[in-house]
C-alpha cells in the first residue's frame, strides 16, 4: 500500500505527454496566425504610406503655389503654377514647374522632386494636377472644370484611391 502512494505522489508533480502536446500545438497555431496576420499588416501598412507620401507631395505642390513660389531655374514664379504628375505603371512621379503654362506636364516644364514609392507598389493610371497662383486654381489633367482626379496605387492584391477635386482638396479611400 505505501508503494502505491508513492506512485501516485510522482504522477501529481509533472506535466503528462499529452498535457505537454496540446500545449506545443496551441503556441505553434498561435505563432503561425501571428506571421501570417504581421505580413498582411507590412503590406497594407507600406500602401498606406504611399497613399499618404503622395496626399503629402500633393500638398507641397499646392503650398508651392499658394506662396508663389519662384522657380529656381528661371527665378520667376513658373506661368502655370505648380504640379504634380502620376505616370501609369510606375512607382515614380514628379513635382514640376508648369513654365508652358499649359496646365499638364510637358517637356518644356522643371522637375524640381522626383519622389519614388516603396517597392512593389506602383500608380495605376496617368494624372497632373497643377495649381496656378495665387489662388491657386486646380487644374486636372489641363482642365479647370474638372470636377475631381483620382490616382489609383496598388501593390499587387491591394488598391488605394487618392482623390484630388477642383478646389484642391484631397481625400484617400
Amino acid at each position: 500500500m505505501h508503494k502505491n502512494n508513492l506512485v501516485l505522489i510522482q504522477n501529481t508533480n509533472g506535466f503528462t505527454f499529452i498535457e505537454l502536446l496540446t500545449s506545443i500545438t496551441i503556441i505553434a497555431i498561435l505563432t503561425t496566425l501571428l506571421i501570417v496576420n504581421y505580413h498582411q499588416y507590412k503590406k497594407s501598412s507600406k500602401l498606406n504610406f504611399a497613399a499618404s507620401q503622395i496626399e503629402t507631395d500633393i500638398r507641397r505642390a499646392q503650398n508651392l503655389a499658394l506662396s508663389s513660389k519662384i522657380d529656381k531655374f528661371t527665378n520667376k514664379v513658373p506661368k502655370g503654377g505648380w504640379g504634380i504628375y502620376f505616370i501609369k505603371d510606375s512607382n515614380k512621379y514628379y513635382i514640376f514647374a508648369d513654365e508652358d503654362g499649359n496646365y499638364t506636364y510637358s517637356d518644356k516644364d522643371n522637375i524640381i522632386a522626383t519622389s519614388t514609392l516603396a517597392d512593389g507598389i506602383s500608380v495605376e493610371n496617368n494624372l497632373t494636377v497643377v495649381y496656378e497662383p495665387p489662388s491657386p486654381k486646380t487644374y486636372i489633367n489641363g482642365n479647370a472644370s474638372t470636377n475631381m482626379g483620382t490616382i489609383k496605387i496598388s501593390d499587387g492584391k491591394n488598391n488605394s484611391t487618392i482623390t484630388v477635386n477642383r478646389y484642391g482638396l484631397i481625400q484617400i479611400e
